[in-house]
């Protein structure tokens, strides 16, 4: 494979159709939960959550991107040959305002540092939540 398939928001008669985007590389599988959050996101109170705290200064905790496609990524990894596939999960925040604590760039990123790592569209990227 040359490149990257990037599907949004594929149909699928499996159990896990609630993918937001599916990255399809030579490298790995990642499955892509995106979020069109405003400010700054960092560890909320537990590993299944995040804090959001807005330009405004509001703060929010919400269900971690990660936790949300976990279920996903399990499947997909049964489903694939994994010395063929790795299969990761990422959280995608596709705000032009989204800031993401450094500590989570590994698994959590804002819309340019993934659309700069993959090279895909920041437009095909826009989330729904």
């Amino acid at each position: 494979m040359d490149g990257l398939v990037l599907i949004h928001a594929p149909r699928s008669a499996f159990p896990t159709a609630g993918i937001d985007h599916l990255a399809i590389t030579p490298f790995g599988v990642f499955v892509v939960e995106t979020k069109h959050w405003a400010g700054l996101v960092t560890h909320g109170e537990t590993d299944d959550t995040l804090t959001l705290r807005t330009v405004e200064g509001r703060r929010f905790t919400r269900t971690s991107p990660m936790k949300q496609n976990a279920a996903t990524v399990r499947f997909l990894r049964k489903l694939l040959p994994p010395r063929l596939w790795i299969v990761e999960g990422l959280g995608v925040f596709s705000h032009e305002t989204a800031m993401v604590a450094p500590r989570f760039q590994r698994r959590c990123l804002n819309v340019a540092n993934f659309t700069g790592t993959c090279g895909c569209a920041s437009s095909s990227l826009r989330a729904r939540g």
